[in-house]
């Protein structure tokens, strides 16, 4: 059943979820983007019956794994895997329908994350995700390659290196002794069901050399995949996430500061107020979290897309309009 009890301007001092002046802002301007979107869709021919087939399912996706996310509280989104394959797929303004329809959609319905004005807030982040998707598709950077050997080795030796610092980084903020599990002490019952996860703060330097090796070995794996599979074709997938990510993070932090305080009722917040107790600003400390999740965050999704497409049956691909730009070339 959805939700429309959300659905009206908050009056003085309301509690309940509602509709604030800032939210409305953004709202408006995502539905703005969506109208422009569908009209220049249509005129750049991205809508076929394949391409409105996959939206409804990539609307699924998006509101499914994102939903997840909010549920366990996890610092991640992974709301745009289905956002970047229509994107990918379809063609820039398609993918930024979906990523806004899936926004809108989701703030109406009763489930985490819905039921409210936050998701749809958020729905012009979701369009410039879906319409960068294409436009990097444009470049053909989700197009399968072949390499030599040593294009092999130095993607393979990058994608170490990579793996070293975002897997050590990562674990190194969730377990440090300041961070983000000590702060998780069960008093917040919606915080991943009133968990006291303190004891998982690994106290240092046993934690420091222990969260960076794992890294290391996590970096080392990925990077002997990739040389044993020779799946050199990520390493652009993997900028073109990142990139995605950074201008995400950067469009998502004045929304999540001067809208909702820094608080949006996800798993980013214990990130926020992470960054907020040493000391940094609510604008800084959003813009911090947003540059620690989405990078990894739009990466993961990318990589998602890229292993959907890489399965993809040739005759599949061409169904939809910017197919053939995911096609390998031709020899």
């Amino acid at each position: 059943m959805l939700s429309f009890d959300w659905l009206h301007m908050c009056a003085t001092g309301e509690a309940t979820p509602c509709v604030s002046v800032d939210q409305l802002a953004w709202i408006a301007i995502g539905i703005v983007f969506l109208v422009a979107a569908l009209l220049l869709a249509r005129r750049a021919r991205d809508f076929s019956t394949a391409t409105l087939s996959l939206m409804p399912a990539a609307i699924a996706i998006n509101i499914a794994a994102g939903s997840l996310m909010y549920a366990v509280r996890l610092p991640l989104y992974l709301d745009s895997v289905g956002t970047v394959l229509v994107g990918v797929l379809a063609g820039p303004w398609a993918g930024a329908m979906t990523g806004i329809l899936a926004n809108f959609i989701w703030s109406f319905l009763p489930i985490p994350g819905g039921a409210g004005p936050v998701s749809a807030a958020f729905a012009p982040v979701a369009g410039v995700i879906g319409l960068m998707a294409g436009l990097w598709a444009r470049s053909g950077i989700l197009r399968l390659r072949a390499h030599d050997d040593r294009t092999t080795r130095n993607v393979a030796f990058a994608t170490f290196a990579w793996g070293w610092l975002v897997v050590g980084g990562l674990l190194r903020l969730l377990f440090a002794p300041n961070g983000y599990f000590s702060i998780v002490d069960g008093s917040d019952p919606k915080l991943l069901g009133g968990a006291n996860l303190t004891g998982l703060a690994l106290a240092d330097p046993g934690g420091l050399y222990l969260t960076w090796a794992i890294g290391a070995v996590i970096g080392a794996a990925l990077g002997y995949v990739i040389y044993r599979r020779r799946l050199v074709s990520l390493l652009p997938v993997w900028f073109a996430g990142g990139v995605t990510g950074v201008v995400a993070a950067a469009m998502s932090a004045p929304i999540a500061a001067y809208v909702y305080g820094g608080v949006t009722g996800g798993g980013t917040d214990a990130l926020v107020a992470l960054f907020r107790s040493a000391g940094l600003s609510i604008f800084q400390a959003s813009f911090a979290q947003g540059l620690t999740s989405d990078p990894l965050d739009k990466t993961i999704s990318y990589t998602v897309v890229f292993i959907i497409l890489a399965a993809l049956p040739l005759t599949v691909k061409t169904l939809f309009p910017r197919g053939d730009r995911v096609v390998p070339p031709t020899t």
